[in-house]
């Protein structure tokens, strides 16, 4: 595809056959950061969601964390009214924005730092009379660092599959945000190591409706006795309320940040798609190779037997077919 230099936008992807699309941003300076996220469903079956959740949006943030928001109208017909409501770290009232309005299958756009938002981490939510979703990229500009987040699921009992607290190197921020718009949420947050261990289950917090609570591995209070370079998976259950998280992965002094957003439990699936995987992946512009690592969680209570398919499409590994486990 030949697209225009320093642009961007939406785009539609029509097939015969149901897919899912994996989209990369890669910095083609010499850095190997690269955001990645799952491009959304348009004419997805069921009721349109009329809100979506942003557990946190930087408004000049630490190390300069700023965020945007690309909202897509998914409606293939339909023009969308939408708008941002974004609550302050400081327990303040709500800030309001509105867009103009949003033509089929293209974004509105909300850049917090335009919008005269004050300082800080803010809680948020997009409301839109269309299908729609929401798509947030923050930049840390003092180190170089970008991530993408999809629109979180909300749920009562979310996972994260893989959170890590080393001391200088790597911190897993989590971001949880209750959805509802008029109860409290009780959350309690358990760790779990990888290899060996049981869970370490912390005090429950409250946080209040629409607002979101961050939790750092290397420096909440109620982890300092979690061993130094922890590896994991993260488990948030509320009360009830619904919950929304993202977790990011922030490595000390790098320009780089990984991205996942918490998946709620009864969402697990016993056959499940990774649209994009690496192996000594090279890119154009001399940049390092790639490499990916596969975690997978098991959020039942039965002993389950793993196997991965790799499909190859490309460079030394196009149209192998290689299995594991």
């Amino acid at each position: 595809w030949a697209i225009a230099a320093k642009a961007y936008g939406s785009g539609e992807i029509v097939s015969s056959q149901p897919l899912l699309v994996a989209v990369q941003d890669v910095a083609m300076g010499g850095s190997v950061d690269a955001a990645l996220y799952l491009g959304p469903l348009v004419d997805a079956p069921g009721p349109v969601a009329p809100e979506h959740a942003v557990p946190a949006m930087a408004v000049r943030g630490a190390d300069g964390a700023t965020t945007g928001l690309l909202a897509p109208n998914l409606d293939p017909v339909e023009t969308a009214q939408m708008s941002l409501e974004a609550w302050p770290p400081d327990g303040g009232p709500p800030v309001v924005a509105h867009a103009p309005p949003v033509p089929p299958l293209q974004a509105a756009n909300f850049y917090a730092p335009a919008m005269m938002f004050a300082p800080g981490e803010h809680s948020a939510i997009v409301t839109s009379d269309r299908a729609a979703s929401v798509l947030a990229r923050t930049d840390w500009t003092a180190v170089g660092g970008a991530l993408l987040h999809d629109e979180p699921p909300p749920g009562d009992d979310i996972v994260v599959p893989l959170v890590a607290r080393t001391v200088g190197v790597v911190c897993s921020v989590l971001a949880i945000q209750n959805v509802e718009p008029d109860r409290e949420a009780s959350v309690t947050i358990s760790l779990e190591p990888l290899v060996g261990g049981g869970p370490l289950t912390l005090a429950p917090r409250v946080i209040a409706p629409r607002r979101s609570a961050a939790m750092a591995l290397c420096d909440d209070p109620q982890l300092a006795d979690l061993a130094d370079g922890f590896e994991g998976s993260a488990r948030i259950r509320s009360d009830g309320a619904a919950l929304a998280v993202t977790a990011d992965m922030r490595f000390h002094g790098a320009a780089a940040v990984h991205g996942f957003e918490g998946q709620p439990a009864r969402g697990a699936r016993p056959k499940l798609m990774a649209p994009l995987v690496h192996a000594g992946a090279t890119y154009a512009g001399g940049l390092p190779e790639l490499s990916s690592r596969i975690v997978v969680h098991n959020p039942g209570q039965a002993t389950v037997r793993i196997t991965v398919e790799y499909q190859g499409f490309d460079g030394t590994c196009a149209g192998q077919r290689m299995t594991q486990g």
